[in-house]
């Protein structure tokens, strides 16, 4: 199954042309435009989103006007999953790292083997893009899942959206720890298996 891990506000977001790739959609939402480029580039995958909602975003208008209704007339499956409404400015190194290991715990109730999953940044709280290659590794290593990172990019001027693919970040980070494995300890089946990944990624679009 094709899974959505995505968040919303309640700061004001303006309705603006949402690019994917070459998919085009007008929306304020950015992941419901997300599950809609989805369902047109994956249709033979079961899509599921689920928000992760402070108690305030959920009797919000971004709630209850401009998403649920959507989800609903275009049968679009969710769930809702109420989080902590901490200002993550404010908080200590430990703590932030309390309460990204609670969200890891919550999303983790939502993974399944074998599931692919989008983790959306968009509307998520403050410092939360880089945050989310830490959750997404370790979604990655615990559940044996894909996983992908969005974050859709607003231009007030042109009232666009580009969707950003924020994977290769992510990336970046499994290759530096495969060569910090192999230089402290000679094991080499990481590097080995990206190394593999990447040459079938080349030899498939060539």
């Amino acid at each position: 199954m094709l899974k959505i891990l995505t968040f919303l506000g309640t700061s004001e977001y303006c309705e603006s042309t949402v690019c994917i790739g070459d998919f085009k959609k007008k929306h304020r939402i950015f992941p419901v435009v997300l599950a809609e480029y989805y369902r047109r580039t994956c249709p033979e995958k079961r899509l599921k989103m689920i928000f992760f909602l402070t108690a305030e975003s959920k009797n919000h208008k971004n709630w209850k006007e401009y998403t649920e209704p959507y989800l609903k007339s275009s049968n679009i499956c969710y769930e809702v999953e109420e989080i902590s409404a901490e200002d993550t400015e404010t908080l200590t190194a430990k703590q932030m790292m309390e309460l990204i290991m609670e969200l890891i715990k919550k999303m983790l109730k939502f993974v399944d083997k074998e599931d692919k999953i989008v983790l959306d940044t968009t509307h998520s709280f403050r410092n939360f893009s880089i945050t989310a290659v830490v959750i997404s590794l370790y979604l990655k290593e615990a559940t044996n899942t894909d996983v992908e990172i969005f974050y859709g990019m607003y231009n007030a001027d042109e009232k666009t959206t580009k969707g950003v693919d924020l994977t290769p970040i992510m990336e970046i980070a499994e290759w530096l720890h495969a060569a910090r494995v192999f230089k402290e300890y000679g094991y080499s089946k990481f590097l080995g298996e990206l190394v593999k990944k990447r040459n079938n990624s080349y030899y498939k679009d060539t």
